[in-house]
């Protein structure tokens, strides 16, 4: 087949635009062949993919494919998605990912609210979980959200040791060995808190549980009694390392400078003096 010349006649001028084929390349483009995958809005119970998180996506673009579906009294929707990506390791290809979700859920509004997380690759580039496998997005403009809600610092250099995202909700934090990890329960599993560096994510057998006694803890994070409520942080240095948390003052019922927040934060800081540690803990109530 060879391109159509469709010619308009204005006036004494001719216009003359060469129309392709759908498909092919006969003008000197190539037609992107994606191939399609279906994409998974919650982690599975069983199998090689139980270290998974459900978490938010930020699509660029998306669209609806097609008519709502009715099954019995539910009405589905199906989002599409293009992207650039590695499944299971694979080359890099163009993906069409599609969710079928209740119209009702948050995805009803798009498709990126729920989806099925993997962790970062090599790369550090995202990883969602596919029926079809794992897939690595390559787009620089889609990723999760990973606000940080609990930030590990050492206090003596104030270097930032590790930020942990909690997806909605805040993690278990625990301490061994003078290493501080961050833990979220997804159904009966308990997974590592995600951060913004390359890793996949990890299962812990007992990280989530609670503790033996209300004695070993201070607060509702399982934070070790050896951590102390943070007198006296230094709310500027902590804006600067952490400049998601944008402009942060003390509340007027704090004391003793262990109650603070702004732009939509309240941020709660604990010690470990003999490590010079600080675990600085976020809660966000309006912090878009």
């Amino acid at each position: 087949m060879h391109p159509v010349q469709l010619i308009w006649i204005i006036g004494a001028a001719a216009i003359v635009l060469a129309v392709c084929p759908v498909g092919t390349s006969q003008c000197g483009v190539t037609a992107p062949s994606w191939e399609s995958v279906a994409g998974l809005n919650s982690c599975p119970k069983t199998g090689p993919h139980r270290a998974c998180l459900t978490t938010g996506v930020r699509w660029p673009n998306w669209e609806i494919a097609g008519e709502a579906i009715h099954r019995g009294d539910e009405v589905l929707v199906a989002y599409v998605v293009n992207v650039d990506g590695r499944l299971n390791g694979g080359e890099r290809r163009a993906f069409r990912i599609e969710f079928v979700v209740p119209y009702s859920s948050p995805m009803g509004e798009g498709p990126g609210d729920t989806v099925a997380y993997l962790g970062r690759s090599l790369q550090n580039r995202p990883v969602i979980l596919t029926a079809q496998g794992p897939l690595e997005i390559l787009n620089d403009k889609v990723d999760v959200d990973l606000t940080p809600t609990v930030v590990v610092i050492d206090e003596k250099n104030w270097r930032l040791i590790a930020q942990y995202a909690g997806l909605g909700t805040i993690p278990t934090i625990r301490t061994r060995r003078g290493d501080v990890t961050a833990w979220l329960g997804e159904g009966t599993a308990c997974v590592s808190a995600p951060q913004r560096q390359p890793g996949a994510l990890t299962l812990s057998r007992a990280a989530c549980d609670p503790p033996d006694s209300e004695a070993d803890i201070i607060n509702q994070f399982g934070l070790s009694k050896l951590y102390a409520p943070a007198a006296g942080t230094d709310i500027a240095r902590l804006q600067r390392l952490v400049p998601k948390l944008g402009r942060l003052q003390l509340w007027d019922n704090s004391n003793d400078g262990t109650d603070f927040g702004g732009d939509g934060w309240t941020v709660r800081p604990y010690r470990l003096a003999a490590k010079h540690i600080l675990v600085v803990i976020m809660f966000c109530s309006d912090c878009n």
